[in-house]
């Protein structure tokens, strides 16, 4: 059956493609948000994959399964967000270190900006959001602040999806920027 999907996917065929999309959207989900936590993120991510599966088509593999080869293009896209969030952290410390690079300066500048502005956007959110947001940034998990808060899990995730989205929207923020810029 994968290799049929395979076959029509390599000659373009979109209606094969709907349908694993659907198929495996929910899993993906599932895959992204055991992981991250945030639904606007894990949205995003859902998309990268799916985008880089249309576009790696013609090199799938008909001897494995579809949702093999999904979930390792899931996983990379996973792996290089990090990558990039990390290299974003690297370059604010060599620039701080190195302060002739006039590019990285003003991507570092950039990045600055922008964290000052979600900062200050986040003193507009709800009160229990925002504290709930900046216990995130501090580094604790959701476990952890539903026991600080003595609210369930759930309540934190919901809390901070709206938080998220009410970020993205007010910064016109990119779901990815948040994540870099917010730990």
């Amino acid at each position: 059956m994968d290799q049929s999907y395979i076959k029509q996917l390599k000659l373009g065929y979109t209606s094969c493609f709907e349908e694993i999309y659907y198929r495996y959207n929910k899993k993906l989900y599932a895959y992204f948000f055991k992981r991250i936590g945030i639904e606007v993120i894990c949205e995003d991510l859902i998309q990268e994959t799916f985008i880089r599966f249309w576009h790696y088509r013609y090199s799938l593999d008909e001897t494995l399964s579809i949702d093999i080869q999904l979930f390792r293009i899931a996983k990379t896209t996973l792996i290089n967000v990090a990558k990039k969030r990390s290299k974003q952290l690297e370059i604010s410390v060599s620039n701080s270190e190195l302060p002739d690079r006039v590019e990285e300066d003003s991507t570092l500048h950039i990045l600055k900006e922008k964290k000052e502005k979600l900062l200050h956007l986040i003193t507009a959110l709800p009160t229990s959001r925002k504290k709930i947001i900046e216990l995130r940034m501090d580094g604790y998990s959701n476990k952890e602040i539903a026991g600080m808060l003595n609210i369930s899990v759930k309540t934190v995730e919901n809390s901070l999806n709206a938080a998220y989205q009410e970020l993205r929207q007010l910064s016109s923020m990119s779901a990815i920027l948040l994540l870099v810029l917010l730990p």
